[in-house]
């Protein structure tokens, strides 16, 4: 009876290995399915924008801050990548739960991070703050 057990409890413990092992090896990066995630040619950072189409009135700060932003430093933010609520994977993955939300990666790690409802100048601010001291850093 004892053998029965330990040889039971043996078997159960390489399946749940043999589970936890595949589980591992099946995960992707989430650059394999966003490629402009990778896509730093110029050396600009990736700007992602969360948005909620049912409330677009609290992103037009968002969408100004950003063109005047692009205005002032043409070469240093790329272009902004506009993310729909209905994309779950980049959504779990960033642990978006709010909107509008403003991201700003380098090598998929998150240097700014805005969230909700801000001001104009708060948001050109701190992008023009990572942008500046990114590009001093990458000199």
């Amino acid at each position: 009876m004892l053998g029965k057990l330990n040889r039971w409890v043996m078997v159960m413990s390489l399946i749940s290995f043999f589970c936890i092992l595949s589980s591992c090896s099946n995960t992707k990066n989430i650059s394999d399915n966003y490629p402009f995630l990778n896509d730093t040619e110029d050396n600009a950072p990736v700007t992602l924008l969360f948005s909620n189409e049912s409330d677009l009135a609290e992103e037009h700060i968002y969408y100004d801050a950003l063109i005047d932003v692009q205005q002032s430093y043409p070469d240093k933010l790329s272009n902004v990548i506009v993310i729909s609520q209905e994309d779950d994977e980049l959504i779990d993955y960033y642990n978006i739960d709010t909107y509008p939300t403003l991201l700003i990666l380098d090598d998929l790690h998150i240097k700014l991070r805005i969230e909700g409802p801000q001001g104009l100048a708060n948001i050109y601010e701190e992008v023009e703050f990572i942008l500046l001291n990114s590009l001093e850093k990458a000199s």
